[in-house]
């Protein structure tokens, strides 16, 4: 198992497949199209947690981004964050994950490669990971179900090496 990236990111990391500006673009396009589906309106709020959101390094929740939205100079609602995340979950520009004590948690999926989760239930680091392994055993359920996927969450909780080591206990994988 390789870890790729941390909740720490720098924007090089973000989106190894796109610049952030495609993101967005693509992102938009994508929330556009919904909307339409749906008969709702793209309104500025709607781009501006849009905008928030291709930016945000890493994983959210959503009172941290009704906060940071909130003081912005164009205030959005708590509310309004959280319907929205809602929306932008549905046509698959976020991605919800419950993780560790049952914390939602998001992060924006468009331009990013698929990956899964480690948790520290002590401290709450999160670890993204990719594993053929975990892509292998998706693709061996889809035909053995005859499911057609259309995505997974896949997260694994434990406590981290450095947490192990403020307890005094060596780090153990089982």
């Amino acid at each position: 198992m390789r870890t790729l990236l941390q909740l720490n990111l720098n924007k090089k990391d973000r989106y190894p497949n796109m610049s952030p500006q495609a993101a967005f673009q693509k992102a938009s396009s994508r929330l556009r199209d919904h909307l339409k589906n749906q008969r709702l309106r793209l309104t500025p709020e709607r781009l501006l947690l849009l905008r928030a959101i291709v930016s945000q390094a890493g994983h959210f929740d959503a009172e941290q981004m009704s906060s940071r939205l909130s003081r912005g100079r164009h205030p959005i609602s708590r509310a309004t964050v959280y319907r929205n995340l809602g929306l932008f979950e549905e046509c698959g520009i976020v991605r919800k994950s419950i993780v560790g004590q049952g914390r939602g948690l998001y992060e924006s999926v468009v331009g990013r490669e698929p990956h899964d989760h480690i948790v520290c239930t002590s401290c709450g680091r999160i670890d993204e990971f990719e594993d053929p392994k975990v892509e292998e055993a998706q693709s061996g359920l889809a035909r053995s179900t005859g499911y057609r996927l259309q995505g997974r969450v896949f997260e694994v909780i434990g406590i981290c090496p450095a947490c192990q080591k403020r307890a005094g206990a060596p780090p153990k994988s089982e």
